[in-house]
């Protein structure tokens, strides 16, 4: 609801809508999602995002920027098999001021080489260690994990180096 409200606001008063989206809209399955890939959104969170983003993307002068951070990261372990293009919340917020000063449109896939959750956690906590998909307890009750959602960025890596 809250984002065609927006969407509406943004038409009445000719105003270009950018949306933050996430990389969740996949099932994880192969990884290395392209922008025209066919989300296959699992649960209400990614559900709620991808028809945020067919909302968004009716007006021609809106972007959707797809992608995914970690601010902090208060766990005692990380997963080394769970991967996604995600970084630091400083390094993607930089970049999505960057993508909205220069006016994009369309859907984006904003972020950088294909990571695991371990790799950025221990650029933000020192002390993670790693942990496996298959050790964690969730799997006893059966709840599926989201093994790669990582984002193919090549599309704005070179945007990136070219209007950096």
């Amino acid at each position: 609801q809250t984002t065609y409200n927006l969407f509406n606001a943004c038409l009445k008063h000719k105003i270009p809508l950018v949306s933050i989206s996430s990389d969740h809209i996949f099932d994880g399955e192969k990884g290395m999602y392209k922008e025209n890939d066919q989300p296959t959104p699992i649960g209400a969170y990614a559900i709620s995002k991808y028809l945020g983003e067919k909302i968004v993307t009716v007006g021609p002068k809106n972007a959707v920027l797809r992608t995914s951070f970690i601010k902090t990261f208060p766990l005692a372990a990380a997963f080394e098999d769970k991967y996604f293009a995600g970084d630091t919340a400083d390094i993607i917020a930089a970049d999505i001021v960057l993508a909205v000063k220069h006016g994009l449109t369309g859907i984006w896939n904003i972020g950088g080489k294909r990571v695991s959750i371990y790799d950025i956690a221990k650029k933000i906590n020192q002390a993670v260690t790693k942990m496996k998909l298959k050790d964690h307890p969730i799997n006893k009750v059966g709840l599926r994990y989201l093994k790669d959602v990582s984002l193919d960025t090549k599309k704005w890596n070179i945007f990136k180096k070219t209007h950096s």
